[in-house]
């Protein structure tokens, strides 16, 4: 694995956590409310493995919504970070 991709991962994990704590809950009530447990959440997000669906209804569970955004300077590169970037743009509005 590249460390990019660690450095991605950790940054979604630190994301989930932050977002989990503002509505009160920890880890593994938002794993078992989303039907993940908690140890294979944390291997994946570790190896950098959580697919979107498993994302998406941990973010459901909290009562987020993933949005997917046009940006207004139009193509660019996806470099590692650029979802978790997104994401952390619309969760905060």
């Amino acid at each position: 694995m590249r460390g990019d991709d660690m450095r991605t991962a950790e940054e979604l994990r630190n994301e989930i956590k932050e977002k989990a704590q503002t509505i009160g809950v920890n880890e593994t009530q938002i794993c078992k409310l989303a039907g993940i447990s908690q140890p294979n959440y944390s291997r994946k997000v570790n190896n950098g493995m959580l697919r979107f669906d498993e994302v998406e209804r941990i973010m459901a569970a909290m009562g987020y919504d993933i949005v997917f955004v046009k940006n207004e300077t139009g193509p660019r590169s996806l470099v590692p970070g650029a979802v978790v970037t997104v994401i952390k743009e619309e969760l905060d509005k």
